[in-house]
């Protein structure tokens, strides 16, 4: 193997890599002259679906009755109905909070308490009711809330990814 050898095959190596990355270029540039073409489109009828998701939302709120057993339901690919609020998670003395959560989980504490002794409420929010209620947090507002969403698809997927892009 001679220098000479190793510079030629560098060279077809750089020039096979000029071709791969300006074929990635023409790809990049065809999808965004597609999506430039598009996009009009896409925002129509984005506009269009926002407000009938809304005239469906408002229909739905208004008869609850309808979702007491099933919750949800499905027509013509799209789920809706009411599920369970999350509920945000409250407190009224962070250090008794902090006590208790040293009392009920000492395995725990890195984990549920930051190191400045304050609480993590993204961790406190994971734990059940009752323990909630043992350390004394609230869970407040955990009541159904309407909810709809299609049943996605490719092209329900590559749609929002479109309008996300369309959005910056």
């Amino acid at each position: 193997m001679s220098i000479e050898k190793i510079e030629k095959l560098a060279r077809r190596y750089s020039e096979i890599r000029a071709d791969l990355d300006a074929a990635v270029t023409g790809i990049e540039d065809e999808m965004a002259a597609i999506r430039r073409a598009r996009i009009g489109d896409v925002k129509k009828l984005s506009a269009e679906a926002t407000k009938r998701r809304g005239a469906l939302s408002a229909a739905i709120e208004a008869a609850p009755e309808l979702f007491n057993r099933p919750k949800s339901r499905v027509f013509h690919g799209i789920k809706l109905g009411f599920k369970k609020r999350p509920g945000r998670i409250e407190w009224k003395d962070a250090k008794a909070v902090i006590e208790r959560i040293r009392k009920a989980f000492p395995g725990r504490t890195k984990s549920l308490i930051k190191s400045t002794e304050s609480l993590v409420k993204a961790e406190i929010a994971k734990l059940s009711a009752a323990d909630c209620k043992r350390i004394g947090v609230e869970v407040v507002d955990p009541g159904d809330e309407v909810f709809i969403a299609p049943v996605q698809g490719d092209v329900e997927r590559i749609a929002e990814a479109l309008l996300e892009e369309g959005s910056k």
